[in-house]
């Protein structure tokens, strides 16, 4: 795989004929929604195919999958354009493989109903998807749901992507309420009541596990954390279930989290910087990579690096100049 910055003067055609692949490829590989339109500095990905077939009268994907020995997920993996094709074509060119090292597990999130073109496009390429729709209320002191899943969910099983409920005690808009926070952390009999709810979601759906978002946690706190991190742990393992948390870092030295004694209880940790905040402060970065390798870094001393999985926010801010303090930043996601 490459990674091609557009000059002025460049086509899809001037590109892929640079890499000797086929146009299509390149405007499916990046999603390019107008071909004719290319933007200067515009970065894009040039997968650059090991072994490719050549689709003869006759050929399905099921039989040219099992001829070269890989699977149809794969194929369609390699040949994203597929996913909304109801045919393959003579003389069409096929990746079976690409010139690619190592192996991978990839997870992604979701606070929203999803178009089912995103779902298409994005399933094949995840191990993982995290399905964030359930919240703590405090104010029925239960857990509720945000909207309808059973479609991320069967799109999932049917991509074998394994889905996750996700549930956080973060408010719609990603705030955290401190006083409504400590009542959960301190009321063992309401953390009892979460939990069955929480495992009686899982019984009655087709999630394979849970996700845990943990929101501010401290040194003076995460004793307490600990204590609901094991309860749910004890529950899910022993009936086959999946755990995993996601955690904001706290890129603090003064902040020491015994992030080992996490490990202990969950399959994995992922850190995940929580961005929402951001959008009322100061122009900065919203992921600095000079403060995520430092931390990633300390926490493997005490951690195997196959237990941690590092997340990417994939929204931008765009402030307005010059910064009036209480002003908010307009949000950019793939979808503006």
């Amino acid at each position: 795989m490459e990674i091609y910055i557009v000059q002025h003067g460049d086509s899809v055609e001037s590109i892929a004929d640079r890499y000797g692949i086929s146009v299509e490829r390149l405007i499916s590989d990046n999603g390019i929604s107008n071909p004719k339109i290319l933007v200067v500095g515009q970065a894009l990905v040039i997968l650059i195919p090991k072994e490719t077939y050549i689709v003869k009268p006759g050929d399905s994907l099921k039989a040219i999958a099992s001829a070269n020995g890989i699977s149809i997920m794969q194929l369609l993996r390699n040949n994203l354009f597929l996913y909304n094709r109801e045919y393959i074509y003579e003389n069409e060119s096929l990746v079976i493989s690409f010139n690619t090292k190592g192996k991978i597990q990839t997870h992604a999130f979701t606070d929203a109903p999803l178009s089912q073109d995103t779902l298409y496009r994005a399933l094949p390429y995840l191990t993982y998807i995290s399905v964030y729709n359930y919240r703590v209320s405090y104010e029925t002191s239960s857990i509720l749901n945000m909207y309808d899943d059973t479609n991320i969910i069967e799109l999932a099983k049917r991509y074998s992507t394994i889905p996750l409920l996700m549930i956080s005690a973060l408010s719609l808009t990603g705030s955290i309420n401190l006083e409504h926070l400590y009542a959960l952390l301190l009321n063992n009999q309401l953390q009892d009541k979460l939990i069955d709810e929480a495992f009686e979601i899982l019984r009655l759906s087709e999630y394979k596990g849970v996700n845990l978002a943990i929101s501010y946690i401290t040194d003076y706190n995460q004793g307490l954390y600990f204590s609901i991190i094991e309860k749910i742990s004890k529950i899910l393992r022993n009936t086959g279930y999946i755990f995993m948390v996601t955690i904001s870092p706290n890129f603090s030295a003064e902040v020491n989290i015994d992030y080992s004694k996490i490990s202990l209880y969950v399959d994995r940790i992922i850190f995940v910087e929580n961005i929402w905040p951001k959008q009322a402060q100061e122009p900065a970065p919203v992921s600095n990579i000079s403060l995520i390798r430092p931390f990633i870094e300390n926490v493997t001393r005490t951690i195997s690096p196959s237990m941690i999985s590092i997340g990417k926010p994939l929204i931008g801010y765009d402030w307005s100049i010059p910064f009036t303090p209480g002003s908010l930043a307009h949000i950019l996601s793939l979808s503006s």
